[in-house]
């Protein structure tokens, strides 16, 4: 794990979803990192909280997960975006409610790094990609500037015209009814 993917500010809070493992962990924290680590292998938290019982693990689906803590970086080192596309559609566009930024992704091959650009690019106001030396991390996405999402309810929408009572709508169903 190279620490210079991440902001040079200390302390720092790191997100790492899909953490597995989490083998840099150590490094992260001796840094002066407060790492929260999230992967659907409970196996596979309970032995890093054996390892490690200082930092948050936690068992769950990061595109289903809930916190109100905002990190200042999130990390998702390799991650199968091409075995579970949609899942991990799901998490890139959750990532505006964890972090303004920096996002680093890593992959393994081109086309990983290809699709992971692609979603952080609807979610930043900068994204980098580029390639290492690295076989475990032979390609880096950096995203910054995340946007945060707007405060409105997306689901639901009020709507009004001048001849007619206003209207609410659920976007997804397309179903209308009046306001009372």
């Amino acid at each position: 794990m190279q620490l210079r993917w991440l902001p040079k500010k200390r302390p720092l809070s790191v997100l790492d979803i899909g953490c597995g493992l989490c083998t840099e962990a150590e490094e992260l924290v001796q840094s002066g990192i407060e790492l929260t680590g999230i992967d659907q292998d409970g196996e596979t938290i309970e032995k890093n909280r054996q390892r490690m019982p200082n930092v948050n693990w936690i068992v769950g689906d990061a595109a289903h997960w809930h916190t109100d803590q905002v990190y200042d970086a999130v990390l998702i080192r390799r991650p199968d975006i091409l075995m579970r596309p949609q899942s991990w559609q799901a998490v890139f566009r959750r990532l505006p409610e964890w972090t303004q930024g920096p996002v680093i992704v890593t992959t393994f091959g081109k086309s990983e790094a290809k699709t992971a650009e692609q979603a952080l690019n609807k979610i930043a106001g900068k994204v980098t990609c580029r390639k290492t030396n690295d076989p475990e991390d032979s390609y880096v996405i950096q995203a910054e500037d995340i946007q945060k999402p707007q405060k409105t309810n997306d689901l639901v929408q009020s709507l009004s015209w001048d001849d007619q009572p206003g209207m609410v709508c659920d976007v997804r169903t397309g179903k209308c009814t009046p306001l009372k």
